[in-house]
């Protein structure tokens, strides 16, 4: 690399999805491991540009989902993008 490091830094949009995915259901599960954390919620946020990764970070454990990347790539009119491919259901 061209700066020393542990090649995570600079990450962000899709690339991180993966990762983002597998820290928020880690944190998820060890939260609710323990009687004195089962009620923090985890915020999942990494690579979320549309519905399914929406749909993958709450099936990960997120009670909610931070949209960062893609906001500043597309600007506000991304929440109607995700929103798009909402079911019923999810709406």
């Amino acid at each position: 690399p061209a700066l020393p490091g542990d090649g995570l830094g600079g990450m962000a949009g899709p690339p991180l999805h993966p990762l983002a995915l597998g820290n928020v259901r880690t944190i998820a599960r060890m939260l609710k491991g323990w009687p004195e954390t089962k009620h923090v919620s985890v915020i999942g946020v990494g690579g979320v540009g549309d519905a399914e990764a929406y749909r993958r970070m709450r099936n990960a454990g997120a009670y909610a989902v931070a949209v960062g990347t893609a906001l500043g790539k597309d600007g506000v009119d991304v929440f109607a993008q995700i929103a798009k491919g909402f079911t019923d259901k999810e709406k």
